[in-house]
């Protein structure tokens, strides 16, 4: 869906969202019409040009017909697979760079230079996909410097070839620059907030499993021919690349799949390695035709239990059983987000359409009874994405968000409501925004993901601010106040602050979060009176959040101010009765007091 919605509104203006995805599907769906069926197909079509470029891979490496047939097997029951079946950016970016390890293929084995040209426009096509093929371009520099093709390095071709790959990141690195370099921010709380930082163990398991554990034995035999048979000896940059990027992924934290495209070479060399095994006896004996024909049939016999962990193609019910035989993810997770009683990529597939379908009930009812305008604001690209898909049949208008890609083509092209039905969005965070909130709704649903499970949806009026003002700073504080800050000192921003709002009241200078955040650094770095000054102007700019109360009180607690402490945290409770930090606290200054007298 977000595949879908980012095709369908995309704009160079809005690089939050690298363009050769969007440009791919806009294309793609105007051809094939615009559906999930279609994706879908999308999704089929980069996977089965992956798996044909692999058994290319195999001929340029010496394999005939059984081998190329291996190769193509492998592939298949591969983690290839469930990106085969869901659309995401992996789905190019997997197809640029098997085509880009083809090419370093061909370059070793004929000693073509001419073709770093070819490759660097390849990596260039993938930088304008998704960054995370600047690790395989990496991975390719680093390599050759360790094997005898280092002297390609003596050539112009290669280093043209880097800066020629270079010049297609120009345009994302303008934009980000004048977009406060939103991607480093990002990237900040990639590892253990958006992905799932494994254990060393846990990461390998990951590159054993979705591989098909029977195909481990004949991707770890090619990786091993790879680094050390002397035979292999001239592809050698190709066993060491494997390595580079199989560690670094593992400290970087990031998703263990970034390494797919990697095996497309290994199972390439395992494959040529079996024929070559059987080729060493006589085609025509009995026993010898009986393997050829037995080790694809046992290998697909073995490996055909496993896919419905890859692909979702049981019926729901009966998928739960399954899931629950391998104790629901059989050790391998993506997101640092909780699991329900399904996988993250089955149940990232339910609840969507019901969502909006509740959604549009309480929008339909909310504008028949009021003449004010009436948007839809999401707490995520998902929920946003899902309403742009689904709610079109409702009428719904295209909703926005804080977050993300919708947060910047909300800033770029919406025109803000004085009203918008609100889904995803805790309560704490609207009231900050708006005056009354009121709750609407709950959606649930047994099967979707955790973080989508029982959302409210609230009714939010009266904004506090200008919300194209507020959309402004959500990124990063007013500049004005940071040089203020950073010039003089906490006092002159405080005063800065009060000045600034005496004439512009609708036209906030930082978020909650944000001065929280900040106030807290001032904490833990000793300069306690400093934090206190900053989270009383928190409260003084976000007096209904329970949150601003909570904080102040652990900063006078710091600096033993007991009895201000103790008013804060009651404040805190009685904005929000379920802060458990603030009972513990309340009863650890109770007792601190009880000490000093």
């Amino acid at each position: 869906m977000y595949y879908l919605s980012i095709s369908d509104l995309h704009s160079f203006g809005n690089l939050d969202i690298l363009p050769l995805t969007p440009v791919f599907l806009n294309i793609f769906t105007a051809v094939f019409g615009e559906s999930i069926k279609s994706l879908h197909f999308a999704s089929a079509l980069c996977g089965a040009l992956s798996l044909l470029i692999a058994c290319l891979i195999t001929r340029k490496l010496g394999g005939r017909k059984y081998a190329i047939m291996l190769t193509g097997l492998f592939m298949f029951f591969s983690g290839f697979l469930p990106f085969g079946a869901l659309f995401t950016y992996d789905s190019l970016d997997f197809l640029i760079q098997v085509f880009a390890i083809y090419l370093l293929v061909r370059i070793v084995k004929e000693d073509n230079q001419k073709l770093w040209i070819l490759f660097s426009l390849v990596i260039g096509v993938g930088l304008l996909n998704k960054l995370s093929i600047l690790a395989f371009g990496l991975a390719t520099f680093v390599s050759l410097w360790l094997v005898p093709q280092r002297v390609y390095f003596k050539s112009k071709c290669i280093w043209l070839a880097g800066a020629t790959a270079l010049v297609f990141l120009i345009p994302f690195l303008i934009w980000q620059s004048q977009h406060g370099w939103y991607y480093l921010n990002f990237l900040a709380g990639y590892s253990g907030g958006v992905a799932y930082s494994a254990t060393f163990p846990e990461f390998l398991w990951s590159q054993i499993l979705p591989n098909d554990v029977w195909g481990f034995p004949v991707w770890a035999t090619g990786l091993g021919l790879l680094l050390f048979s002397a035979k292999w000896k001239t592809f050698r940059l190709l066993g060491l690349m494997y390595v580079i990027l199989f560690f670094l992924f593992y400290f970087l934290g990031v998703k263990f799949y970034f390494l797919l495209p990697m095996y497309s070479v290994l199972f390439s060399v395992g494959s040529v390695k079996i024929e070559e095994l059987l080729n060493k006896f006589d085609i025509r004996k009995t026993r010898v035709k009986f393997v050829h024909i037995a080790i694809p049939i046992v290998y697909v016999i073995f490996s055909l239990p496993l896919i419905p962990m890859l692909v979702p193609i049981l019926p729901i019910e009966k998928f739960v059983d399954y899931a629950s035989f391998f104790n629901v993810n059989a050790g391998v997770r993506t997101e640092a987000s909780s699991y329900n009683e399904l996988p993250h990529h089955v149940a990232d597939r339910f609840g969507w359409p019901e969502m909006v379908y509740q959604v549009a009930s309480i929008y339909k009812e909310v504008t028949s009874e009021s003449k004010e305008e009436t948007g839809i604001l999401t707490q995520s690209y998902g929920q946003a994405s899902a309403i742009h898909v689904f709610g079109k049949k409702y009428d719904l208008p295209e909703p926005i968000s804080l977050y993300g890609w919708y947060y910047f083509e909300s800033l770029r092209i919406h025109n803000f409501k004085v009203q918008y039905v609100s889904v995803g969005l805790s309560k704490d965070e609207l009231v900050d925004i708006f005056e009354v909130v009121t709750l609407e709704g709950v959606f649930t649903h047994p099967y979707c993901l955790p973080q989508e499970n029982n959302n409210p949806i609230y009714l939010c009026r009266k904004p506090r601010y200008h919300l194209n003002e507020y959309w402004k700073v959500h990124q990063n504080m007013d500049p004005s106040f940071l040089e203020v800050l950073g010039e003089e000192n906490v006092e002159a921003a405080v005063d800065y602050y009060y000045e600034f709002n005496k004439d512009h009241p609708a036209t906030p200078l930082f978020t909650e979060l944000q001065m929280n955040n900040l106030g807290y650094e001032y904490l833990y770095s000793g300069q306690v009176e400093e934090a206190i000054a900053l989270f009383r102007l928190n409260v003084e700019a976000y007096s209904e959040s329970s949150n601003v109360y909570d904080s102040l009180g652990e900063a006078y607690m710091e600096n033993r101010q007991y009895d201000l402490a103790i008013n804060n945290y009651r404040k805190s409770l009685e904005l929000d009765s379920d802060n458990f930090n603030a009972m513990e606290k309340l009863k650890e200054l109770e007792k601190l007091k009880y000490e000093n007298i």
